[in-house]
């Protein structure tokens, strides 16, 4: 069975933009074709309206609010108020009438005081995680109203995320230059290059990416002695 490797995000080998003919490529239109072409047991409003006794719970991010947007705004206001719609910040790309139902998580989610942080790229599903685990656990009787109340009651609590500090961004020769002429100040230990780069000449540095310099930068340095 071949592994499921698609996405709507561009510039990645497994872009499904670039496997569709059609040069004005359009998710929403994608995913109706998926649905009325019986790739499909049925559409999200389908679903939720067949689960009529649970709580359906939607992480989205914004590329793909886009793509079912149209078959979530199908469902009618029974099934709509079962529906908790997360990880979107930008609630103005949905139709308004699912608005009321997304979950007000914001950048609190990092909070100083959070044990859910991590990176932007998995904020939808970090906010959808602290939402079951502490939020509709305890209160499954709730409805959206209450439940967008007590996650921002939970997200008062843990405050806002520490300032991501501005490094500056230099090319891999002039970062591998200036651990040259940093080495003996990070006793030649790639760990505290780093801390030194990123921390003290505030230069923006990966950690893969510093020590594939550092390697060049020390293979350097051995040829100047």
């Amino acid at each position: 069975i071949p592994p499921y490797n698609l996405t709507l995000v561009n510039n990645t080998s497994c872009s499904v933009r670039d496997k569709v003919k059609d040069p004005d490529f359009d998710s929403h239109k994608w995913w109706l074709g998926l649905m009325n072409n019986g790739y499909s047991n049925g559409t999200l409003a389908d679903l939720v309206h067949e689960n009529s006794k649970d709580t359906i719970v939607i992480t989205l991010s914004s590329t793909y609010a886009n793509m079912v947007k149209e078959d979530l705004n199908e469902l009618n206001g029974k099934d709509l108020k079962r529906v908790r719609i997360i990880g979107i910040s930008n609630t103005s790309l949905l139709p308004e009438k699912l608005i009321p139902v997304c979950m007000p998580y914001d950048d609190r989610l990092d909070g100083v005081k959070s044990e859910m942080k991590g990176t932007r790229s998995d904020f939808p599903q970090r906010a959808a995680r602290h939402f079951v685990n502490s939020i509709w656990t305890n209160s499954k009787r709730a409805n959206y109203e209450n439940h967008a109340q007590l996650v921002e009651e939970a997200l008062r609590k843990m405050g806002r995320p520490t300032p991501i500090p501005e490094r500056v961004r230099l090319n891999d020769n002039q970062i591998e230059q200036l651990m040259i002429e940093l080495w003996d100040y990070a006793d030649g230990k790639v760990g505290r290059m780093l801390r030194i780069l990123r921390d003290e000449k505030k230069v923006a540095c990966e950690q893969k990416r510093c020590s594939e310099i550092f390697k060049r930068a020390k293979n350097r340095r051995l040829a100047l002695i």
